[in-house]
This record gives C-alpha cells, sequence and structure tokens, in this order.
C-alpha cells in the first residue's frame, strides 16, 4: 500500500542494514509503507504516536502507516539499523525486545525474507514495551492517546500555563498538543473507513467531528486521500460483469 508521492511530509524507507551518523535528527515525518527497524548497534530516538524511546541495540520498533515522528541518533555514536518491509496493520506499532534477535541479523546477511520470517515468529511469542512516561509532554501524549481531553483543563490540573504545555509539547514531539490530538484523531477515522463497514457520516458522528465534510478534511490532510479513495482501495478495483 503507497501513499501519495507527491506528499512533501512522507519519506521512503529502504530495506536492508543501514549505518545513521552520529547526531543525526530527521524532523517529523512518515513513511510510505510500514516497516520494522531493528536496532543493531547505537541507540535509536522515536517519538510518535504510541510515545517517546530511546531504543538500544537487541530493541525492535515497528512503525506502523500514519505514524508520524522524529528521530535522533546519540550525538557521540553511529547508529547500526536493519529494517524490514512490515504489514500494513492499523495499529500504533510499538517497541518489542524479542529472543533471538541476533540470528535474525545473521540470517539477513544472506536471506532478507527468512530473516524477515524470523523476526515476526519473534515479535509474535513478546509483548510490546510500553513507552517510559519520562516527563509531562510523555504524560500529556499518552492522556491524548486515550481519547478527547482538554489540553488547557489538563495543563491547568498540572499547574502548567497553556503556553508552556504548547511549547513543550511541541518541543518533545515536534508539533502541538492540539495538532497531535487531530492527527490521533483522523488516523482514528482512517482505520475505522479502511477496516470496518461503517457509513462515512457514522464514524465522524461517533469520533466526535461536526459533520463529515469535517472528517473527510482531516483525512485527507493526514493521508493525503479522501475516505472514499481509501474505501475504494480496499475494495480493490469493481469488477466488470461478463458480456452476454
Amino acid at each position: 500500500m503507497h501513499f501519495p508521492a507527491h506528499e512533501r511530509s512522507f519519506r521512503e524507507s529502504k530495506p536492508g542494514l543501514e549505518t545513521i551518523a552520529a547526531g543525526f535528527f530527521q524532523p517529523r515525518h512518515a513513511h510510505l509503507k510500514a516497516y520494522a527497524t531493528v536496532i543493531v548497534d547505537g541507540g535509536y530516538g522515536h517519538a510518535g504516536y504510541f510515545g517517546r524511546r530511546w531504543l538500544e541495540p537487541g530493541d525492535v520498533l515497528v512503525t506502523p502507516l500514519l505514524d508520524r515522528h522524529e528521530n535522533r541518533t546519540p550525538r557521540r555514536r553511529n547508529a547500526r539499523l536493519l529494517r524490514f518491509d512490515w504489514s500494513a496493520d492499523t495499529s500504533l506499532g510499538g517497541v518489542y525486545r524479542p529472543a533471538r534477535i541476533d540470528t535474525v541479523v545473521s540470517v539477513a546477511r544472506r536471506d532478507p525474507i527468512e530473516a524477515r520470517h524470523l523476526l515476526r515468529e519473534a515479535l509474535a511469542s513478546s509483548e510490546c514495551v510500553r513507552p517510559a512516561l519520562a516527563d509531562w509532554p510523555d504524560l500529556l501524549a499518552q492522556r491524548l492517546r486515550a481519547g478527547r481531553t482538554s489540553i488547557s483543563g489538563w495543563a491547568a490540573g498540572e499547574g502548567l500555563a497553556r503556553e508552556t504545555v504548547a511549547r513543550g509539547f511541541r518541543k518533545t514531539y515536534g508539533t502541538s498538543p492540539r495538532a497531535f490530538a487531530g492527527e490521533l484523531r483522523a488516523r482514528s477515522a482512517w482505520v475505522r473507513i479502511f477496516s470496518g463497514g461503517d457509513s462515512f457520516a457514522k464514524i465522524a458522528m461517533d469520533l466526535g467531528y461536526a459533520d463529515q465534510p469535517h472528517m473527510t478534511r482531516a483525512v485527507r490532510s493526514l493521508t493525503g486521500l479522501s475516505p472514499g479513495a481509501w474505501r475504494k482501495m480496499r475494495n480493490g478495483p469493481a469488477k466488470r460483469p461478463p458480456d452476454r
């Protein structure tokens, strides 16, 4: 599954082994398809919809469709990453620490397809590691993932000025709390559009949009395609009736 190539905020992630220089920082972006990344050496920072994590050798990061995130490496050490194309699931992704990861890396040198199969088996028997809640931006991100919340009310409850919250959250996650929440809601709409059969009007109502056109604009802004285009893509091309 691919997104429109003209969308500037999407980046290509090629499968295989890659070395990323120390001090690397990539601003907020998403990828053309889902992928899994094995941290082979060094460290790798990721701040996206499922939280903020600093990944170490042996960790596996699953980045799904429509996850906008920032990435960085340590200032004084390169990172080596092994990437695999992944299934187009609709989860928010996550971090895993499976057993036998050294075997996956070794096999990938001669047979990437077999290595991906081994990685799938390893992840199937391991649990997703929850993001560490290191600071208040992470706590706010957790609340926003859980559902609609008043950012002003949350800030007041934490004894923080709304302006402080906006600046601090943007510094940590690369966007404002309001935009982060809006993207999560648009992604929830996309999940239901692409994987379910509810009408667009019902999805818009269930997710608290003012109306269906409001949801359509939000989904198009996030993905580059309209809800109708996604539903059509899921259903596949219409079959032509046989000639009589």
